[in-house]
């Protein structure tokens, strides 16, 4: 059977499901985020690293790997970029909060007779 013949019998769709849920996705998902796999180590070293891994075959996990590490950079390029914008947002708010302060609200004296 050709990979094309494959996907159109959706063994290659099955074969991405149990990847998409699969304990290795999470626990490469959490070594890229933790650090303990560095964004510079390549496919074959992380591959290594845990048996949950090497329950796929390295050309697939390669590919998931790749794609996983693109995903995350681009998820904190994203939040950096949020953060940055943010901050600018605070500091402009606090800035013309500064310049024109609200009035004081006037309440009537319950205390004072």
């Amino acid at each position: 059977m050709t990979s094309t013949e494959a996907a159109v019998a959706g063994e290659d769709e099955e074969e991405d499901k149990k990847w998409i849920s699969s304990e290795a996705k999470m626990l490469l998902r959490q070594d890229l985020i933790s650090g303990d796999i560095p964004p510079s180590m390549g496919a074959a070293a992380a591959y290594q690293r845990r048996p949950e891994f090497q329950q796929f075959p390295f050309n697939n996990f390669s590919s998931n790997y790749g794609t996983l590490k693109r995903k995350i950079a681009k998820d904190y390029n994203r939040v950096e970029s949020d953060l940055i914008s943010y901050q600018f947002d605070l500091a402009h708010v606090a800035e013309l909060r500064n310049k024109n302060p609200p009035p004081p609200k006037k309440y009537p004296e319950w205390h004072s007779h």
